[in-house]
């Protein structure tokens, strides 16, 4: 129940909500997607596009624990895919 509640002498203070990540990060100028944009895209799961991943049939950047592919990268993917 006061899981984000520091308590002070004077009462309970709520604590600073997390720094916000934004939601598309940039490589070179030109956005990236996560994971869940190329599935949507693709029309497929999650799970599908990490195994394209793993395979190496596309290529992604790794932004700390989470993978982000590029537009220009996902266009590639497409046109190989044909």
């Amino acid at each position: 129940m006061y899981k984000n509640i520091l308590w002070k002498k004077d009462g309970p203070m709520p604590l600073p909500s997390p720094k916000p990540i934004t939601p598309h990060h940039e490589v070179h100028g030109a956005p990236l997607l996560d994971i869940a944009a190329v599935a949507r895209r693709l029309g497929v799961c999650e799970k599908t596009v990490r195994r394209f991943i793993a395979r190496r049939e596309l290529r992604a950047h790794r932004i700390g624990r989470q993978f982000r592919i590029s537009e220009e990268e996902y266009l590639r993917f497409l046109e190989a895919k044909r």
